[in-house]
């Protein structure tokens, strides 16, 4: 019940980005989940907190651009910025 009083006057995303940019976006995420995974397992094994911490940023960058590629929404170009793709 009060959840849709906190949201009744957010505004929906729209699809803001085409499919060449939805393209990028999904593969920039895979390669950030790739790298994510290189460097976790380089943590775990080294026991090196860079590698953790570095590697958790990729993560959760990778999984913000496979969000925005499947949304088919561009934070940057909702702020009204240009991007090139």
């Amino acid at each position: 019940m009060i959840r849709k009083h906190l949201f009744k006057d957010t505004p929906k995303m729209q699809c803001n980005i085409d499919q060449r940019g939805r393209s990028i976006r999904q593969w920039i995420g895979i390669a950030c989940l790739a790298i994510a995974v290189v460097l976790l397992y380089w943590g775990i094994a080294s026991r090196g907190l860079g590698f953790l911490i570095t590697g958790a940023v990729f993560g959760v960058a990778g999984v913000f651009c496979v969000y925005q590629a499947r949304a088919g929404y561009c934070v940057i170009r909702g702020m009204g910025m240009k991007t090139p793709f």
